[in-house]
């Protein structure tokens, strides 16, 4: 169960891990100010890395792979997944890359990590009961609370900015689709309905909206819709590579996410909030995943 577990989990992220690669070249654009973390394997295996117009930094060493960084609310701290221990753990580290500490312990995989809004708690997936569920913790990893219990993996929390909800993809109805629940896990409501692949990926900043990718029109685009399921719109359209982990960025008048089009290989792009003016932000031989944009205001490192 752990192998699959790991197996479905990378897959849903998108990390493609290679055994080989070349020397990267970083093509970012130097007129967008913002940080952008993101993972990549340019050095050999998934590191964490921070990237600011055409500076790229990195703030993992290790010889595992981190993947699936995600800023605390005041954007002074980076949660991140890590194999480091022989499974994956959950992690946090100040915003350069020090003063790292491990906050799941168990011998089973803990990830698909994301703050609550007032970056008190964090919501995680972990198969620690036996299948994934979607559980919560104090930041220091204490007082754990598991919100969903389903025989089929529940995975990809994202925590709505008004605290209130919690989406997540579910493999419940024989396919994954997306939930949604209160933060404490009551009141369960079906968002999605195909027999495709849904996961959740970013709520717009006042809740209204959940950015989301799908393999709905035969591979992974991305879409967005309102907070209820309704008025879905299709925002890439790719038909031969996948697009995938979209985020906000520059407070939602812009989208980061990762495609495949540039020779097979993930890259990130930025595209405008409708799907328009896309702009490549990396150009290598390795691949990207999981950019996440850094809060705008509040404490920096």
């Amino acid at each position: 169960m752990k192998k699959e577990f790991a197996i479905a989990w990378v897959i849903l992220m998108a990390i493609a891990v290679l055994s080989s690669i070349l020397m990267p070249v970083m093509a970012a654009d130097e007129n967008v100010t913002g940080r952008i973390a993101f993972s990549s394997n340019m050095d050999g295996n998934n590191e964490i890395y921070l990237m600011v117009g055409t500076n790229i930094t990195r703030l993992t060493y290790n010889i595992s792979n981190d993947i699936n960084p995600e800023w605390h609310p005041k954007g002074n701290k980076i949660a991140f997944s890590s194999d480091r221990d022989g499974d994956f753990e959950i992690y946090v580290m100040d915003a350069d890359g020090t003063n790292v500490t491990q906050l799941t312990h168990n011998t089973v995989a803990d990830g698909c990590q994301c703050w609550s809004p007032n970056g008190s708690r964090i919501a995680f997936c972990s198969d620690r009961d036996g299948d994934p569920e979607i559980y919560v913790m104090d930041v220091d990893g204490t007082n754990v609370t598991r919100l969903t219990e389903d025989t089929m993996q529940d995975t990809s929390p994202h925590w709505s900015p008004d605290g209130s909800k919690i989406a997540f993809s579910s493999g419940r109805a024989g396919n994954f689709v997306i939930y949604l629940i209160d933060a404490n896990g009551t009141n369960k409501e079906q968002l999605t309905d195909n027999n495709k692949w849904d996961t959740p990926c970013e709520w717009a900043s006042d809740s209204s909206k959940l950015l989301f990718c799908s393999d709905r029109d035969g591979n992974f685009e991305v879409y967005l819709m309102d907070s209820d399921g309704t008025n879905v719109t299709q925002l890439t359209n790719n038909a031969e590579y996948q697009d995938i982990s979209p985020a906000w960025a520059l407070g939602g008048e812009k989208i980061v996410f990762v495609s495949g089009r540039y020779k097979g290989d993930f890259e990130i792009y930025m595209m405008d909030s409708d799907g328009t003016n896309i702009t490549q932000m990396t150009t290598n031989f390795a691949d990207e995943s999981d950019p996440v944009w850094a809060p705008s205001g509040g404490e920096q490192p």
